[in-house]
Parts: C-alpha cells; sequence; structure tokens
C-alpha cells in the first residue's frame, strides 16, 4: 500500500517532540544541503529546540562525511562565496607522498558510508541499544581515473564516523518523507522520534540495510521509496545513488 498524494499542507505541530504552542519552522524532509527543496519541505513541523538537536548530527553527516561529493555536485549551502573551488589531497607520486591543491572538478569526491546490520525489529533478534556497523563502503568515481588524470600513483582520504549520527540522520529523512507521504496523523505512532532525538538509543531497532548491497546502479542523484508492510511503514533511503552507494531501511512507525 502506497498513499495516493503527497501531504502539502502545514503539519502545525512540531514533528519530533509534539509541542503546538511554540513557533513553528518548516522541516527539509532530504536535508537542504542534499538539495532538498520543493514539495520534500514540511512547513510548520519543527520547533527551535528540536530543530537545534537534530542539527547538530545533520552538520556530523554533511561535513564530515559528504562535504567533497557536496562540493561537487554544487548542492546548495547557506555560504555559497565559500563553496571550494579546490581541496587539498595527500598523494603519492613515486615514492614520495605530498599534499597537493585538486580542482574540485578532479578531486575523488568518494561518499563513504557504512554498512548496518538489518533492523532489529525485522527479526526481533537479541538487541540492546546503538547501531550494528557490519562494513564500509567508498562510492564514487573510479579510483583509477583519478589516479590517471592527476597522474599519481595513489592518494589517501581521511574521515571521522559517528555510526549512530548516521543512522540517526537516515531516520530523520525516512520520517519526514513518511510524514510528507500520509500527513501528521503518524506523529504519535512513529517509532523514530525518540531515536531521531536521542532520548532513547534504540537507531538499531529501526534502521539498518537488507538485501543487496549496493542495489542497482541509478541515474539519480538521491532516491527514497515508501511500502508499508503488516502495517509498518518501510522508507528505503539511498543517498548519493549514482554513485552505486548502499540503501537503508527505516522502519518508521505505524500506518494510518
Amino acid at each position: 500500500m502506497k498513499p495516493e498524494q503527497p501531504f502539502l499542507g502545514p503539519v502545525g505541530r512540531c514533528i519530533y517532540c509534539g509541542a503546538t504552542d511554540v513557533q513553528l519552522g518548516k522541516e527539509h524532509t532530504l536535508p537542504r544541503c542534499l538539495g532538498g527543496g520543493g514539495t520534500l519541505v514540511l512547513q510548520k513541523a519543527s520547533c527551535h529546540p528540536c530543530g537545534a538537536i537534530t542539527s547538530r548530527f545533520e552538520r556530523h553527516v554533511s561535513r564530515e562525511l559528504l562535504s567533497a561529493v557536496r562540493a561537487r555536485e554544487k548542492l546548495p549551502t547557506k555560504h555559497k562565496d565559500k563553496r571550494p573551488t579546490q581541496l587539498s589531497l595527500s598523494v603519492q607520486k613515486g615514492k614520495a607522498q605530498e599534499i597537493i591543491n585538486v580542482p574540485i572538478e578532479v578531486y575523488p569526491a568518494l561518499v563513504p558510508l557504512l554498512l548496518f546490520s538489518p533492523p532489529a525489529h525485522i527479526d526481533n533478534r537479541p538487541y540492546e541499544k546503538g547501531i550494528d556497523v557490519v562494513g564500509w563502503t567508498l562510492s564514487g568515481p573510479p579510483i583509477q581515473e583519478v589516479r590517471d588524470k592527476l597522474n599519481i600513483n595513489g592518494f589517501t582520504v581521511t574521515v571521522t564516523f559517528n555510526g549512530v549520527d548516521l543512522a540517526r540522520f537516515i531516520a530523520k529523512i525516512a520520517y519526514g518523507f513518511a510524514i510528507r507521504s500520509f500527513g501528521p496523523s503518524i506523529i504519535d505512532d512513529a517509532y523514530v522520534r525518540p531515536a531521531i532525538l536521542n532520548q532513547i538509543d534504540n537507531v538499531g531497532r529501526w534502521v539498518g540495510c537488507v538485501g543487496q548491497q549496493p542495489p542497482p546502479k541509478t541515474s539519480n542523484l538521491h532516491e527514497i521509496k515508501l511500502s508499508v508492510r503488516n502495517g509498518d511503514i518501510y522508507v528505503y533511503v539511498r543517498l548519493f545513488a549514482k554513485y552505486k552507494t548502499p540503501e537503508y531501511l527505516v522502519i518508521t512507525g505505524r500506518a494510518p
């Protein structure tokens, strides 16, 4: 089952804490830093305190993991004048290791992501807290193509991962997409709300990976899909899908 039409009106309550008697701002289902806008924006949907909480893990993911590919794709930023035109890269030329500045069009804009176990809710396996990391991926332009363009033997890229922050980031996207699809009636029956706000450390119960990883190649920059199974809303999120990235499943809550 899928909703026939997306919900486009103002939500009128914070989708995270449920507050109605406060000033409410818009909420990007797909973060603005990833190109989200238009009908993917929920109006009057987030209070300032909850927005501050979600902004913290969004900054970690967008800056630590996705900054290079965001620059290469020229995705929105609050400071367009500060968007980098080149980035430094540690490379190996022959036997020498050196730091060079590389134009963003050539820079190896790799997408580092983690692979998770399936959501614990699916198989009711023993689960305590956090997120189960079972691997990682580094997607992007072919490595040999980068070597040839820069005339180097190799290069080194260093990133910092916080698995729970990445899982909460994915959960937030899925939750917003579910509300856009079904409307605010699902808010009170949403499983992922406490995990997004870090009130309960159980994001691995609702977020994970399933099936073939990565899924088949696509030309879409991002992909978000939704279905309903046994009354639960399943949302599949794939960021920078055209680079053959993994797909995440988020069981967001009960369908109306």
